[in-house]
């Protein structure tokens, strides 16, 4: 308490402003990126922010807090426009037209363009018990797979094209016997000799708490097939009706990347662990893994059944020819990670 300057005047004790540290700011960046399904940027803010390294980012940061952040502090500004300092209105523009106008002269000048879906028209399909972090239609169109941090991935009819219900499959955990479905393992050693293979990095990683959160999901190109990868490093390959076919545990980290090859024989997963894994479709038996990325592989991307690119945050685009021995090609010359590789419809060029 502290006594104001006028006689029997007393003024109150002001609560202290609220700040937000760097950390916890790129924390709220991270977070938000995430959410609106940049797992790429998400992972290469991360990394550069060494986020990892900070006391922040135990935090548990509700979904949409920078969004609501903003949103606050733009309401707050719009007090302090608005009321004078005897309390009285003043009449001003709000900080909000600006981006009203923006919008307005889009709608107008592109009308043609763009279409907007009214909330009364758009279909909402629920069942995930937590955030859904990633979807893709099948090549038909007729069915929508979608995972979440739940650990599942669901398969859902598309209205209108399809009268199927939803199906949910759990991902597995690597190391862990008790995963539903008929799994495969890429440890050949220890098959041939009779003996338990060891635990995954994957079950360490659940023990420890750490998220089995569905990352990225892949079609096969005849739309039989489809799989997806999760926080812990496996993958789950099910039919499109949803049944289990596969359970791999190529990865020690997040899956990143998923491609079936144009004639659907591989499957090719990449991961935070800085591997590549190619696995043949048939028996699901493992290839060698590529280890010659030197940090978390990002994308990659079919040319043919035998030749992959691969793009990673070690700054390098790689070309392997999958099934032999040979060096990968390699291109440098982006000056941080990479975080995506394409090649054109022609398959002769790769961006």
């Amino acid at each position: 308490w502290c006594h104001g300057s006028g006689p029997g005047q007393v003024d109150f004790p002001q609560p202290e402003a609220m700040s937000l540290s760097s950390d916890e700011v790129n924390l709220l960046v991270y977070r938000y990126l995430q959410e609106s399904g940049f797992r790429h940027s998400a992972f290469t803010f991360g990394h550069e922010s060494l986020l990892a390294r900070t006391p922040a980012v135990e935090s548990d940061v509700p979904y949409g807090s920078l969004v609501g952040l903003l949103q606050k502090g733009l309401q707050f500004l719009e007090i302090e426009r608005h009321v004078r300092e005897d309390g009285t209105e003043a009449p001003h523009d709000h900080m909000t037209r600006p981006f009203e106008d923006a919008k307005a002269r889009v709608t107008a000048n592109e009308t043609d363009k763009v279409t907007l879906v009214s909330a009364e028209t758009a279909v909402m399909l629920a069942g995930h018990k937590g955030e859904a972090l990633c979807c893709g239609f099948s090549p038909s169109g007729k069915t929508l797979a979608s995972g979440g941090t739940d650990g599942t991935m669901r398969l859902w009819g598309v209205p209108g094209a399809s009268d199927a219900g939803p199906v949910a499959v759990k991902l597995p955990v690597p190391g862990n016997s008790s995963s539903a479905g008929p799994a495969k393992t890429s440890s050949s050693s220890s098959a041939s000799s009779g003996a338990q293979p060891e635990p995954a990095a994957g079950r360490a990683a659940a023990e420890a708490g750490s998220s089995n959160e569905a990352s990225v999901i892949a079609w096969s190109n005849s739309g039989e097939w489809l799989a997806c990868g999760g926080g812990l490093g496996g993958v789950v390959v099910v039919h499109s009706n949803g049944s289990a076919r596969a359970e791999l545990s190529e990865h020690s980290g997040t899956v990143l990347g998923l491609a079936f090859s144009p004639s659907d024989s591989y499957l090719a997963s990449c991961g935070l662990d800085g591997r590549v894994s190619v696995t043949e479709c048939e028996a699901f038996t493992s290839m060698p893994p590529i280890s010659t990325h030197r940090a978390p592989v990002l994308d990659l991307a079919w040319q043919s059944d035998s030749v992959l690119a691969t793009a990673s945050a070690d700054r390098t685009v790689q070309i392997h020819k999958v099934g032999t021995e040979r060096a990968p090609r390699v291109f440098a010359g982006h000056s941080a990670d990479v975080n995506c590789v394409e090649w054109d419809p022609t398959r002769t060029l790769l961006a």
